[in-house]
């Protein structure tokens, strides 16, 4: 390549992937004169010189996206690895990011999504991708079912119920009379006179499930 800007500084630029070893960097033209392109002729002499300067080499990070993974949904994870300074990022796309523009945001995407981070280093852009799997199903808990009678002795059986569900049953006044932490269907109806009454149950993630439920009396 001819550089003929003989008024600005031109800049030049590239990436050298070293094999071990290298300890000295040289500058020039190393091609015999048949193989070097020339601009022009001075007489029988063919000849060019450039200053030079500013000359440097910098290590280029390595662009890390991360291992692919799979969160369940409503979850979140952490990509890519620490910032280095100097180096822009930009991961696309940005949905479910919480900065697109920094070497490791926190992804909460809520169905599988691949992200390209594209890194730019000394006007050297590397991309690297990674794919999070959302997991629809892990975090899906058991529906819970409330009987809405019960007769004579019956056994107040919540179906779907999981361990540390605390239940709690108020009259219909709003008076709590029964309560008990982790629940494990053990009440019965012979503990409670006929009448209306409301079943709360508060689920290890903190929902609240009520249900009203009547006990008859033949």
């Amino acid at each position: 390549m001819i550089l003929s800007d003989t008024m600005n500084w031109i800049k030049i630029s590239g990436v050298y992937t070293a094999s071990g070893g290298e300890g000295f960097i040289a500058i020039g033209n190393f091609y015999d004169d048949d193989q070097t392109d020339t601009l022009s002729h001075l007489g029988s002499f063919i000849w060019a010189y450039y200053f030079i300067d500013d000359v440097a080499v910098y290590e280029i990070s390595d662009c890390i996206a991360g291992n692919n993974v799979t969160i369940c949904y409503k979850d979140s994870i952490q990509l890519g690895t620490a910032s280095a300074p100097g180096v822009s990022y930009l991961w696309l796309p940005t949905y479910g990011l919480d900065n697109p523009n920094i070497s490791n945001p926190t992804a909460s995407p809520d169905t599988t999504i691949t992200y390209t981070l594209s890194q730019m280093e000394c006007d050297v852009v590397s991309t690297s991708a990674v794919t999070v799997t959302v997991d629809q199903g892990c975090h899906t808990a058991p529906a819970i079912v409330i009987p809405t009678v019960l007769y004579g002795d019956q056994e107040l059986f919540i179906f779907g119920l999981e361990a540390n569900s605390n239940l709690e049953i108020f009259d219909v006044a709003g008076r709590l009379i029964y309560s008990e932490f982790d629940y494990q269907n053990g009440f019965w109806s012979t503990n409670l006179a006929a009448g209306m009454y409301i079943a709360r149950l508060t689920r290890p993630n903190g929902e609240l499930v009520a249900q009203k439920f009547c006990v008859v009396r033949q």
